[in-house]
């Protein structure tokens, strides 16, 4: 989340050292601007933050045009979507959302277990 304040070349090398280990690396970005900048260094995942479903599309349309035949970056869209607004999300072509209300917004269970 704290990646705008990280010297990016820094950021480059620390990259290609998690690649080389097989992490897994996904950004989350907030603007089409981030995005742009934050390609080049070729995540596994981009996340788009807190995009409205038109500035989600443009950004996946972007990602798309750029990889190619490639699957990966595979783009996800989090944050301020629920089951009323998903089918907007979903005609961005996003290979992954996230709904965060299905978990932090569900009601509670209290219960204790004993094994004896």
């Amino acid at each position: 989340n704290h990646i705008a304040s990280v010297n990016f070349d820094e950021l480059r090398k620390a990259f290609s050292t998690w690649k080389r280990m097989g992490l897994e690396i996904e950004i989350e970005v907030e603007n089409i601007g981030f995005l742009k900048k934050i390609y080049e260094l070729k995540p596994d995942i981009i996340m788009l933050d807190n995009f409205s479903p038109a500035l989600a599309r443009r950004a996946a349309d972007y990602i798309r045009k750029r990889r190619g035949r490639s699957p990966k970056p595979y783009i996800e869209i989090s944050g301020n979507i629920n089951l009323k607004n998903v089918k907007k999300y979903a005609a961005s072509g996003a290979e992954r959302i996230s709904i965060g209300s299905i978990t932090h917004s569900s009601p509670n269970f209290d219960f204790s277990m004993e094994i004896l």
